[in-house]
Order: C-alpha cells, then structure tokens, then sequence
C-alpha cells in the first residue's frame, strides 16, 4: 500500500517558534540545533508521499506543469508513515546528513543517519532514521491521484525532461558518472529538451552514493562489501545443533511466514510477515546455535518476534542482519538453517 502524507492542520508543536521558522532552524537537543537556513524553502504547497519499499519523497515548487523539485529519502525498507493530507505548506531545511520538513502549523518531520541525533529530537518532532538523502530537480508530475496498492512510488512519478517515463523505468539501473563505491556524496548537472535537471545525495554508512548525469537520478546504493549500519547482529544461543529441538525456547516466538531469505556478502536478508497494525512496535531479533558436526558444518538460526499489536493488518517486512560472527575458524564456509524456511543457505566466507 501507498501512503500520501502531509501534516495536520491543527497541531500545534511548541518546540517550534515562528523566528525559528522564518530563520529555518529547529531544535534538535538542548544545546545546539540544526540549522541550514541557506537550503530553506518555502513552497505554495509540499506534497509528501511514501511506498512500501522505504522511499520518502517530497515534491516542492508547484507549477502547471508539475512539481520542480523532489527531495528522497531512503529508509529500511517497508517503514512508511502514515498522514491523512495529501497537501500543505511548508519549508525543507537540507543539510548533508539531515532533513527537516515542516508546515506553516508547526508539525515536523526530522531524518538522519545517526541513530543518537534521531534520538535527541524532543517531543513534537517526528524522527526517523534513513540512509540516503537526495534533492532532484527538474520537472516531475504524478500520473494519478489514486495510491491504492501501489507499493513502488516511482512508478506513478514521471520526469517529463525524459519523454514522461517513470522513474522506475529510466532510473533503475544507474551509470554512475559521479559517486561510485567509497563515495558518500556526488551530484550532476545537466540540460534535457531545453530543461535544467541535476541532483545531489548524501548517504550513510554501509551505502555508496550513485549520480547518472544522463538519467539526472542521485540514489544511495547498498554497499557489496558492508551490511550498512541497519543491520543487526545475530543473537547467539549456547545450544547443541538439533533441528528437533527449538531453538531459544526462553526467546518469543510470535507467529511469522517467511517469504524469502538470501545472504549477500556477511549479510542475511530476511522477508516475514505476521498480523499486526504497522509492525512499528515489533521487537524482531535472529537466533544462532551451536553448529553441527557435518562437513561443512551446519547452523540453526531462528527469526525470534515480540508481536503485541492489536490489529488485523498483514504486515510484511524485511529486516538483515550481519551474520560475521558466524563464521568459523580454519573453515571458509557453513550452511544455515533458518527454523521455517525449507532452503539451506551456503554462506561462503
């Protein structure tokens, strides 16, 4: 499902004054602030939407034509926020490693790579995590109005510079001619059918940043060699290889239905869906045991879920995890068996 998303207009956030606006500030703890007021803008209108895939996009500088500017923000995947307008005015405050988006009524929305400043934002700011921030410009308009079991956003945003093809379609796979692996940052520019177009990104870390000057697209790109740091290690339980014994018995085990699992350098990717509202409050960890006495050894490993959402929603998420200390000494390789998934995974290392 496809969210849009704007503020409300009747909530009022007193961490937020209107010389704090007007200067393009806001408080993010009680000793410094995020200021940026050179990348501040003020729009006759912001449209916000996100998608299921963790792609935040807000579309500013309204014309009869479309929109001609577009911020995105990268998140994990699946992590959308749920606002009821379609529409509202608003400033964006850029600066490279954060965002701040906030209407004329006060309500803000604050993204970042560290997970410590998320943290220090004070009540009123709504802050999220994500690992790439980028700004697109050039001419963009939406192709509907109805966002109803649309899970990929661009493909229902074209770049009318491009002959009105979907973003999906001619920024999929990216010639980065600025950025590549081991950059954080890049931009282009450039001229298309008489319009200026360009972008620029940050990323964090476990990301590369990646700008196509002939596609004008600026993304964050996973990095091959890293899980990035929205992984999380895997939990090891001290408990003998038995695939008839449950593993971690004392750890919850709340229903799930994997769907796919892979591993991908020293990463393990694992897609679960369970019964819930958002799956927000999930509390998700992955289990290890002892390994087996086979040639290659084997290991057990377990998706442990803490699901006290009261709601019949199917939820689908994707969460990984860094599984290097799995590994083995004088071994290269060892298989895993995730409890409920059917394919042993060959992690080579």
């Amino acid at each position: 499902m496809m969210l849009i998303f704007a503020f409300s207009c009747n909530y009022e956030n007193p961490q937020i004054t209107n010389q704090e606006k007007e200067a393009g500030l806001s408080k993010t703890s009680s000793k410094n602030k995020f200021q940026n007021p050179s990348n501040s803008e003020v729009s006759d209108s912001i449209v916000a939407i996100s998608d299921e895939r963790g792609n935040l996009i807000f579309l500013t500088k309204k014309t009869q034509e479309g929109f001609e500017e577009m911020y995105w923000v990268q998140m994990n995947e699946n992590k959308a926020i749920n606002i009821t307008d379609e529409m509202f005015m608003g400033h964006i405050n850029r600066e490279e490693q954060k965002l701040l988006v906030f209407s004329d009524n006060s309500l803000a929305y604050f993204f970042a790579f560290d997970e410590d400043v998320v943290q220090e934002q004070p009540d009123g700011i709504i802050a999220e995590k994500c690992y790439g921030i980028s700004k697109q410009y050039g001419l963009f308009r939406l192709t509907t109005n109805y966002f109803e079991n649309v899970s990929n956003i661009f493909d229902i945003l074209v770049s009318v510079p491009f002959s009105d093809l979907p973003l999906s379609e001619y920024g999929s796979e990216l010639d980065c001619t600025s950025g590549g692996p081991g950059a954080t940052e890049c931009s282009v520019d450039s001229s298309i059918a008489s319009v200026a177009t360009g972008c620029s990104v940050s990323c964090s870390d476990g990301f590369y940043a990646c700008c196509d000057s002939s596609t004008s697209v600026c993304k964050c790109v996973e990095d091959a060699e890293s899980c990035g740091d929205l992984s999380t290690p895997i939990v090891m339980v001290p408990q003998p290889y038995d695939p008839d014994e449950p593993l971690g018995p004392e750890e919850p085990d709340d229903p799930t239905i994997i769907y796919e699992a892979e591993i991908h350098n020293d990463c393990i990717r694992i897609t679960f869906s369970a019964i819930g509202c958002d799956g927000d409050t999930w509390k998700t960890k992955l289990l290890g045991g002892n390994i087996s006495e086979s040639n290659p050894p084997r290991r057990m490993l377990r998706l442990s879920v803490e699901n006290e959402e009261d709601c019949d929603n199917t939820v689908t998420k994707t969460m990984t995890y860094d599984i290097s200390n799995l590994q083995i000494e004088e071994k290269n390789e060892i298989y895993l068996n995730i409890v409920d998934w059917n394919e042993s995974l060959l992690y080579e290392y």
